[in-house]
This record gives C-alpha cells, sequence and structure tokens, in this order.
C-alpha cells in the first residue's frame, strides 16, 4: 500500500486520543496551560484539578497489551453479542433489494456487509478508485475516486434503495452505534459502525470489502479493524475528558426527558429515579469542574477563584434550595451540609493516604502551605458554631414528661409577713420521664431578639473572611504557594514530562456553555430528586437525616474524591489535602450563608422549613474533631496508610453515632403532658403558646 494511502487508513483497534496516566504530574515547561494549572491548584480559593485542560500537540495511541488469546475471545464475542443480528438486518435487506431487480447492486453491498458484519476483523473497506499507480514515485499517485454507473436506471434504484432499505438500516446502525460506544471497550466497533453508517449514505455504491492487503492496496482504504473489543479505551479521551464522564451526558438528557415528558405509567418507580438523577451529579461536576480550570488557565487567577467560589458548589445550592422551597426538608439539608464536611476533613483525605501508600510508604509535603488551609478551617468551624454554642447556652426550655399524677396534700406552711403558721391544703405533681426541651425558635425571644441576629451577622461576615483569604493568597503573601507543588516523597517518583500543549482542550465559549447547559439539566434533576426523597426515604426506612448525611453528602463529593486520589498516586498529597480543605472551607464560608439567606427569602424569616446556624451539640463535637485531626495532619508534614486508616476509622465511628441519634423536631408541636393542669393554673411543662 502506498504512503498516502496507508496515511488515509485508519485501525480502528487502538484510541487516536488517550489520558495519559501523568495526568496529574508536572506538566512541561513549554504547556504554558498546564502550568497554570500547577499553580491553581496550590492557591487558596481553587479546588484542585487533576484532569489535563490542554491538548497535547502530538497525539500517542497506548499500546494495546491484550494477549491473543484475550483478543480472539473479544472477537468471538462480538458474533452473539451484536455480529449475529446487525448482519440478519443485511441479509434481509439485501433479500428485498434484489428482488426490486433495479436495486440488485444495492442488494449487493447489503450481502457484502452482511458477511462483513459476522467477522469484520482483518477485512478492509474501501472505496473503488478508477486508477491507481503502485509506484511511490509516480506523480500521479493520488486516487481518483470512482464515480460509478450514472444512467436513470441507477438514479431511480437509489431512490428506492434510500425510501425503502435506509429506514431499516439506519435504526439498527444507530442502535449499534449507541450500544457499542456506551460500552467504552467496544469503542472500536461503534467507530466501524459510524464510518458503514456515513458510507450507506453517501455514495454506497463505491464501497468493496476486501479480505486482504493484496486486494486493498488497488483502492482507498478507509478503515479496518482486527479486534472488537480493547481495554485501552477506558482511558480514551474526547473533547479533553474521558469517554466514560462523555457517556454520561445523554443519560443525563435522557433522565431529564424520563422525569418531565414521558407519563408517569411509564416512568421508573420513584427509588430507581431516585438514585439516577442523584448519580447524575457526579459528571455535571465534572463538566463544571473543567470549565472553571479552562477559563481560569486561559483568563486570570482572580477570575478562576471567583468561579469557583460561585459555581464550584452551585450542585449543592441548587439541591439544597430546591429541599428548602419544598418544605419538611431543612433537617436533610443541615445533615447534608454536615456530612460533607466530614467527607472532605476525613473520607477524603483518608482515602488518599491509604491509597498513595500503596505506592509510596511515606509522602511529604509543605507544611506552611497547608497552614493557611488550617487557618481558614478554624475560622469556617468558629463562624459556623457561634450561633449553635451561643443558643444551646443562653436559648429558652421546658419540660416535658411522659406521665404526671397529680396529689392533694395538707402541709404546714409560714405566711410572711407575721411568721404565722397556716395549715392549707394544696396539690402536688409526681412526673416521670421528665426531659428538658428546647422551646420552638420563633416562639423563644432569646432567639428572636439575639440568636437570629446573630445567625445573620455571622452569615455576613464569613464570606468577607473568604474575600480575605483570598487577598492574602494572590496579594499579599503568595510567595508562600511558590513551592507548594514540589512535593518530595520517600518513593523517588520520577515523572515524564508531557509532551508539550499550547491549545486548551476547552475554548472560554465551550467551557461557558457547557456551564451553563451543565448547570440547568442539574436544576431540572434536582427538583426530581427532592420530589422523590421523601418516597425514597420511607421505601429505605431511614431517616431524612441520615439521608443527607451519608447519600446526599457522598455522591456529590465523588469527583473530589477521585481527584484526591489521583493526586495522590502521583507524589502529590499536598493537594489531596488541599481539595479536602478547601472544599470544606467553601462549604463553611460560602455555602452555609447563603443558604440562610436563600431560607430567610425564601421562608419570610420565619425558621419553620429553613437553614439555620443551630447544629445539634453532637455536631459541633465531630466536626470539630474532625478539623483537629485534619489540622494536626497537616502540621506534621507527612503522611502514610497509617494516617489515613485513622481518619476513616474516625469518619466511620461517627457517621455510626449519628444512625442513633433520635428524631427530636423543634419545629413541630410537643406533645401535652398526660395530667391535665389544674383548672385556672397554667402548667410550667407545656410549650409557651404565642397569643
Amino acid at each position: 500500500m502506498s504512503e498516502n494511502n496507508q496515511a488515509q487508513y485508519e485501525d480502528l483497534s487502538a484510541p487516536t486520543s488517550s489520558a495519559d496516566d501523568n495526568e496529574v504530574r508536572h506538566a512541561s515547561s513549554n504547556d504554558v496551560f498546564e502550568d497554570r494549572r500547577a499553580k491553581m491548584n496550590a492557591l487558596f480559593g481553587f479546588k484542585p484539578w487533576s484532569v489535563r485542560i490542554s491538548k497535547p500537540a502530538v497525539e500517542k495511541p497506548p499500546l494495546d497489551t491484550s494477549e491473543g488469546t484475550i483478543r480472539t475471545l473479544g472477537n468471538i464475542l462480538w458474533i452473539p453479542f451484536f455480529g449475529w443480528w446487525i448482519s440478519l438486518v443485511y441479509f434481509v435487506v439485501a433479500l428485498l433489494l434484489y428482488a426490486t431487480v433495479i436495486c440488485a447492486p444495492y442488494g449487493r453491498l447489503c450481502w457484502r456487509l452482511a458477511s462483513y458484519y459476522i467477522w469484520p476483523f482483518g477485512k478492509y473497506i474501501v472505496e473503488k478508485s478508477s486508477q491507481y499507480n503502485p509506484n511511490p514515485g509516480s506523480q500521479n499517485q493520488q486516487l481518483r475516486p470512482y464515480n460509478g454507473p450514472n444512467n436513470a436506471a441507477n438514479i431511480a434504484g437509489y431512490i428506492i434503495y434510500l425510501l425503502f432499505a435506509i429506514p431499516i438500516l439506519m435504526p439498527v446502525q444507530l442502535w449499534a452505534l449507541f450500544v457499542t460506544w456506551m460500552g467504552i471497550v467496544s469503542i472500536p466497533m461503534a467507530k466501524v459502525n459510524l464510518e458503514v453508517f456515513r458510507m450507506i449514505f453517501r455514495r454506497p455504491l463505491h464501497i468493496e470489502i476486501e479480505a486482504d492487503y493484496r486486494g486493498a492496496q488497488r483502492h482507498h482504504v478507509i478503515l479496518c479493524t482486527h479486534q472488537a473489543f480493547s481495554t485501552s479505551y477506558f482511558s480514551y479521551r474526547i473533547w479533553g475528558m474521558n469517554v466514560a464522564i462523555v457517556n454520561f451526558f445523554p443519560i443525563i438528557v435522557i433522565a431529564v426527558i424520563e422525569s418531565y415528558v414521558m407519563p408517569e405509567q411509564y416512568s421508573l418507580p420513584p427509588v430507581a429515579k431516585f438514585f439516577v438523577d442523584l448519580v447524575c451529579s457526579v459528571p455535571i461536576k465534572f463538566y463544571i469542574g473543567m470549565g472553571i480550570s479552562s477559563i481560569s488557565a486561559q483568563t486570570n487567577y482572580m477570575v478562576g477563584a471567583l468561579l469557583s467560589a460561585t459555581f464550584g458548589s452551585i450542585t449543592e445550592l441548587i439541591l439544597y434550595g430546591a429541599a428548602i422551597r419544598a418544605g419538611g426538608l431543612e433537617k436533610m439539608v443541615t445533615y447534608a451540609v454536615t456530612g460533607s464536611i466530614l467527607c472532605d476533613l476525613l473520607l477524603l483525605p483518608g482515602l488518599s493516604m491509604i491509597v498513595g501508600g500503596f505506592k509510596f510508604k511515606d509522602q511529604k509535603f509543605n507544611s506552611v502551605a497547608a497552614g493557611v488551609g488550617s487557618i481558614m478551617l478554624f475560622i469556617s468551624v468558629v463562624g459556623s458554631f457561634t450561633p449553635t454554642i451561643f443558643y444551646h447556652n443562653y436559648g429558652g426550655y421546658y419540660q416535658h414528661c411522659r406521665e404526671c399524677e397529680i396529689f392533694p396534700t395538707n402541709n404546714t406552711i409560714n405566711v410572711i409577713p407575721g411568721n404565722v403558721t397556716e395549715s392549707k391544703l394544696h396539690h402536688e405533681l409526681l412526673c416521670s420521664g421528665c426531659v428538658f426541651l428546647q422551646l420552638r425558635f420563633d416562639e423563644d425571644p432569646m432567639y428572636v431578639d439575639a440568636a437570629r441576629k446573630l445567625i445573620y451577622f455571622v452569615a455576613g461576615v464569613m464570606p468577607v473572611a473568604y474575600i480575605i483569604g483570598l487577598l492574602f493568597t494572590f496579594r499579599t503573601h503568595s510567595h508562600i504557594f511558590d513551592g507548594a507543588n514540589k512535593d518530595k516523597n520517600d518513593g523517588d517518583a520520577e515523572f515524564a514530562d508531557e509532551a508539550d500543549a499550547t491549545v486548551p482542550a476547552w475554548s472560554i465559549p465551550f467551557s461557558c456553555m457547557l456551564m451553563l447547559v451543565a448547570t440547568l439539566l442539574y436544576a431540572l434533576i434536582a427538583e426530581n430528586v427532592v420530589s422523590e426523597l421523601k418516597p425514597t426515604i420511607h421505601a429505605l426506612n431511614i431517616k431524612q437525616e441520615y439521608m443527607g448525611l451519608t447519600l446526599i453528602a457522598l455522591v456529590p463529593a465523588v469527583t473530589e474524591i477521585i481527584n484526591a486520589i489521583k493526586f495522590a498516586l502521583s507524589g502529590q498529597i499536598t493537594l489531596s489535602l488541599q481539595t479536602g480543605s478547601s472544599s470544606a472551607v467553601q462549604i463553611a464560608l460560602i455555602q452555609m450563608p447563603v443558604l440562610v439567606f436563600m431560607s430567610l427569602i425564601a421562608n419570610h424569616g420565619r425558621t419553620a422549613g429553613s437553614f439555620v446556624l443551630i447544629f445539634p451539640i453532637i455536631t459541633v463535637f465531630v466536626v470539630l474533631a474532625a478539623v483537629l485531626t485534619f489540622n494536626y495532619i497537616a502540621a506534621e508534614g507527612r503522611t502514610n496508610y497509617f494516617k489515613g486508616t485513622a481518619l476513616i476509622s474516625i469518619y466511620l465511628i461517627t457517621i455510626f453515632a449519628f444512625y442513633f441519634v433520635p428524631n427530636q423536631d423543634p419545629f413541630k408541636d410537643r406533645l401535652a403532658p398526660v395530667a391535665p393542669p389544674m383548672e385556672g393554673v397554667a402548667s410550667p411543662f407545656a410549650p409557651p403558646t404565642t397569643p
């Protein structure tokens, strides 16, 4: 085969674009976008991003390491899963076209494609050419397309072929294309289906199928594949993203259509819809994170920090805002915020240290730079829990008893003044199972007059603290972070430079468009998650508090967890810790204040159904313990798998403890005492009523 012809021929068995194993490694000095990404990862205000944001100048497909036996097995599996039914459709269409006589050439084409799809491996799909000069030095080496017959019969046959054969073949090709592409490992055959789909529309009579190289070299070779499945496609990249993330986009669109378009009788059960919609938040957060990193690398750090502060938490705010508007789910929101902080400070760094420990005995990092995040964490804890400590100390309480009995007694009492002894009949209450409960917020003068104002003041101050942290990072003390991403490891890991890249994978307009589309789609999905939440809680028989602490908090955090683990495997444990701390700081200093003011607007100042900065005491304890443990590890400057195990253990203990928290709702009416009060005497055990 000539060099020109060979250059146009594509072997679809191997990826043409792949994700480097060194995505999170140090970028080449000539790659300005990767240099900026590496710098942003070390700055406060950014969630570290582990995925390349630029296109390599030279695409180097990975070598296929599949052994011959595995490759043969995959080719054999092609027949029962795909080959037989695609071939059968083409065979039936071929018979129908042959029956028309005038469409016999198209019937011959379908017959050849039927035999091709049974076993396409090693066969060449070519475009017939009128001339071919095999001499490489010839000046007339360019292939000339074969025009084929051009008469009235051929035109009539082509019209019949388009009207009757294509409506049958097109859905088969599209379905085969969709299934093989979504299978990832079967993408080689997805590319085959795509090329065949194009060719049966565009000059179908020019297609020939050659079984060997000798026959193929006489024509223009379009494609050839030698295997049906390839595990190399797990690292395949398209549009700057891993193909698995790209494949989630049609699933998200289908989930939205299924919820808003399909009749209810054909929809999935509420529990299944809940889990599908919740999982859709993972790729959406990836799209938004990729967009933030791409725009930041192409503009300036301050723009990127502002985008990270707004769009970085947009999915959680949309979901929690929908829950607040729905009403009755405020405790789920409160515990989801708590669960997110515990995940960022315990689960995320713990998993990173354990997985990184498989590759490195110890990992060192810049403890000075990590200290900035530690200070911001302390500010977050003080700001978040000051209203809680204040109200639990000074808020109003009332006594609630399970059972009370009234006993008349004759006691001698002294009446003052005069010290006159007098015997008087009165009643005593003997109660059991008594507990002290807090008053409802709106009926407690201490909350209305003091705690509420403190909450709004704290919610206004915390974003200011975040802005001051940005000024500290970008303006006054940027030198602290200059070497933050230069980690040294006992494993003596050496990372090869990436290929030079000067073109971003996503342009600024594309990044903005995709971020807006992803946000709109998640806004639609969040409404479904909230509407399906109560049926799911009832079906799973768990409390909404525990649902928020676990599923609602953990699933959206999958993107951050994957990023942190990839950093740890590349020896950059600093970025793993910073991923957790920056996310926790954004939750406390950005998400919580926004939720407070969002509740103020949605519920017109009423606490029922609102997110307030008053948490259970156990929440204060576990979050404070998580912050202290995280900061202790950050100050030491060294991590290993043992410390990661300790963090995971603390996380599991706290999550298990929350499972047994009793369900006490301060917004619902308390039960009245069993024994009624005396006539004309107000009971001291009942909560006060609003006049």
